[in-house]
């Protein structure tokens, strides 16, 4: 398997690579990005200066930290991201799925998964975890469907009354844009949030179902009311 597994990596790279590339990706940057975005984000929450983080980013404090640990880490993640990917025989060919919800789900891909820190206009903190599904056709943008989910050890105000603010960090996620639905969970309940024009204010809400159900369909509900 390491076999296996140092080959396929050893030929990996950008789509439009600058040089002869065996295996081609889409997104072969991305993982990257993402990563170096949560550290920026995860210092300038402890309180680290601009400055001092861009010191670290630009010194061999990096490779140490790799050294010591960090590259196992996201190694890990990676390692247990590729054990939620799933084969699916159908009869246009062979559909895979990354998601970790138990229900079918076809041509849906979970983007990210994780729990996402905010501040309410009060400044007090809350934390929700954030679902992020992509739904896509050949030649056309993507499809977003945001799922939050009401956290039991949130501390702070609950997701319906930072709703705002939440849906307003969303729209500055990469690769967002207008293009995407949210829906608010509490346990089993989930409710459509809409809100009025193009800015987040005057939110909706409205209940869509309960249970374990075929997300698939709440990518064409409307974003605005």
């Amino acid at each position: 398997m390491i076999r296996k597994s140092e080959k396929i990596c050893g030929e990996l790279g950008p789509l439009y690579p600058h040089k002869d590339i065996g295996i081609t990706m889409y997104s072969y940057n991305e993982p990257a990005n993402a990563f170096w975005r949560g550290v920026v984000d995860g210092a300038l929450r402890n309180g680290i200066s601009e400055e001092d983080i861009i010191f670290f980013l630009q010194s061999k404090h990096c490779r140490w930290a790799f050294d010591g640990g960090w590259y196992d880490l996201v190694k890990d993640l990676g390692y247990n991201l590729g054990k939620k990917i799933k084969k699916e025989e159908t009869s246009s060919g062979t559909d895979f799925e990354c998601g970790v919800v138990s229900t079918t789900i076809k041509c849906m891909m979970t983007i990210v998964d994780f729990e996402y820190l905010s501040h309410s206009h009060t400044n007090t903190q809350s934390k929700c975890k954030l679902k992020i599904y992509a739904k896509t056709k050949t030649g056309e943008l993507p499809q977003w469907l945001v799922i939050a989910t009401e956290l039991p050890d949130n501390s702070g105000p609950s997701i319906t009354n930072t709703i705002e603010s939440l849906a307003s960090a969303i729209s500055c996620f990469d690769g967002m844009g207008k293009n995407w639905v949210l829906i608010e969970n509490y346990d089993d309940r989930y409710d459509h949030v809409m809100f009025k024009g193009e800015g987040f204010t005057n939110p909706k809400w409205t209940h869509i179902g309960t249970g374990a159900r075929d997300m698939s369909e709440w990518f064409d509900l409307p974003v605005v009311w």
